[in-house]
Formats: C-alpha cells, sequence, structure tokens
C-alpha cells in the first residue's frame, strides 16, 4: 500500500458512471474522523480500478494523496472483473444497476473461461476435451458462481441479467423513476420490444397506475398478445428445489466428460466412493418420492 497524490489518479472510461454524491459527503465526513480505513485499488500507470466514491470524498475534503494498493494484474478483461467485483460486493444496486453488471460479468467471464459455456449454446465449440494442457483451475458455470459469490440463488442471477438485456431504454428509465418492482419489471423484460414501449406509453402518456394494469388494459384493447404459456411444471416450485434441479441438470452434462477424463488412480478412488455415497443418497430419494405417487 503506498500514498499517490489524487491528482495523478487517472479516471478512464468506467462501467459505472454515476457517483452518488450523497454518499461521497457521507464517506468524507466518515474519512475525517477515522482516516480512510479501505484503500482504492489502482493499476501500476496508476488507473483507477475501484474505489471511485472513496476517491471523490478524498478530494472533498481537500487532502492531496490517498492510499493506493497497486494491481499487478495487466490483462484489461480481469482489470475490469475486479472493478465490477467490488461494486457487486460493496454497493447496495437497484437490481437493475445489478443485473446490468452481472450481464458484463458473464460476458468477461465466458471470455476467459470459455469452458464454463454450455456445451449445446449456439455457436459454442469446445476443443478442451482433446487439448493435451492441463488445466489446474476448474471454474464453475457463470450462474452457479456468481450466486455463490453473492449469496443469492441462481435463479435471482438469471432473472437479473434478463431484465437488464431485455428492457428497453425508456422501460429502464421507467423501473427508476417509478420504482416498479423486479416482478413487474421481468413480466416487462419478457415481452418484445415493442409491446414493451406500448407499456411505457400507456403508463407515462394515458396514466396506467402500474405496470400489471399497464398490460392488462392493452391485452383488452387488443394491442398486444398474450405471450403464449407453455406447461412449464417447475413454474409453480419453490426456488430451493428448482436450485436442486438446476444442479441435477448440471451433474448430468458433466458426467460425460468425467467418465471420459484421464485422472489418476487416486483421484478415481476418491471419485467413485464419492459418487457411490450420492447414488445411495440418490436411489434413498427416488424411492420416497416414488412412494408418495403412489399414495
Amino acid at each position: 500500500m503506498v500514498m499517490i497524490p489524487v491528482n495523478e489518479i487517472i479516471i478512464k472510461d468506467r462501467f459505472r458512471k454515476n457517483i452518488d454524491r450523497e454518499k461521497v459527503r457521507l464517506l468524507a465526513e466518515s474519512i475525517k474522523e477515522i482516516g480512510l480505513q479501505q484503500p482504492i485499488k489502482i493499476t501500476q500507470d496508476k488507473t483507477l480500478i475501484f474505489g471511485m466514491h472513496r476517491l471523490e470524498a478524498v478530494k472533498l475534503n481537500g487532502f492531496k494523496e490517498i492510499k493506493c494498493d497497486i494491481s499487478t494484474e495487466t490483462d484489461p478483461l480481469k482489470v475490469e472483473l475486479a472493478e465490477i467485483d467490488e461494486n457487486l460486493m460493496r454497493n447496495d444496486l437497484h437490481y437493475l444497476d445489478r443485473g446490468l453488471h452481472l450481464a458484463r460479468r458473464k460476458e468477461i467471464y465466458e471470455l476467459l473461461y470459455p469452458q464454463t459455456i454450455p456445451r449445446n449454446k449456439p455457436g459454442h465449440v469446445n476443443n478442451f476435451e482433446s487439448s493435451s494442457e492441463i488445466i489446474s483451475y476448474e471454474p464453475k458455470p457463470f450462474t452457479e458462481d456468481v450466486a455463490n459469490r453473492l449469496n443469492v440463488s441462481q435463479r435471482t442471477v438469471q432473472n437479473e441479467i434478463q431484465i437488464a438485456k431485455n428492457l428497453i431504454p425508456e422501460m429502464q428509465q421507467l423501473v427508476v423513476e417509478k420504482d416498479i418492482g423486479k416482478v413487474d419489471a421481468i413480466k416487462v423484460a419478457r415481452l418484445p420490444s415493442e409491446d414493451q414501449k406500448k407499456v411505457v406509453d400507456k403508463i407515462n402518456i394515458e396514466g396506467a397506475g402500474t405496470v400489471q394494469t399497464a398490460i392488462t388494459e392493452l391485452k383488452r384493447e387488443g394491442k398486444i398478445k398474450q405471450p403464449e404459456t407453455k406447461n412449464n411444471p417447475e413454474d409453480g416450485m419453490p426456488e430451493d428445489i428448482r436450485d436442486v434441479l438446476q444442479t441435477v441438470r448440471l451433474l448430468d452434462r458433466q458426467i460425460p466428460i468425467l467418465v471420459g477424463t484421464n485422472i489418476s488412480e487416486t483421484d478415481r478412488n476418491y471419485l467413485y466412493e464419492y459418487l457411490s455415497q450420492l447414488y445411495q443418497k440418490l436411489e434413498k430419494a427416488i424411492s420416497i418420492l416414488s412412494k408418495k405417487d403412489n399414495t
């Protein structure tokens, strides 16, 4: 950790561009009282990675220097990933902002770890099975990885990314201005762009009080069509059960890779014991579920 003059810190285009001035003011007051407890992070050329609010607070106090951690990372994707993770972990983000962060994090993550992309994803070519290169770190699929990091369900991650990627700009603005809840935002995100615009106009111009009211009126007027509903038995399931099913599907995809991988005898024995125990638990669960079906 070193002290760097604040006027030497380079601010380049950042993923999170807005600055919360009230947060800066409160941070400035705290820094005056107890000092800067958490240094900002910069690259070796003094470009800011994260800590924008702390930097602005120090400037507001008139301080000439700031405590910095200097990263040795040179990969721009990993530097951006560090900025996004800092925002996700340390900031109380609106679900729309969090979704935008998650969507960009997914892009970066899959560029860094293409082996985590589902094998049936269009355009994905998996060339890792035939590679002689030994990969010491086996990353998890993106949704599982980030859900564990944020301590949320995988469904939450998927929904927030869907909102961020699918909502048209006018609807994103309305979400913030009207403080629209996430459940309603998901409903709109699943509509085509032209229907989303009709919802925006119904609220802004015609005075519909809520998203649900706007959608209901538009359907009654025949201006948007009821989306075709597929009979998905998982729709009404509790979130924890859906997560279990998602984990089972992941295991199902990974088993062919596992049995086709050259591994040591020690690792093979360990996996055999673990999978055998898992198999016994699954047999017991299947037996219980089968009995419930037959009663």
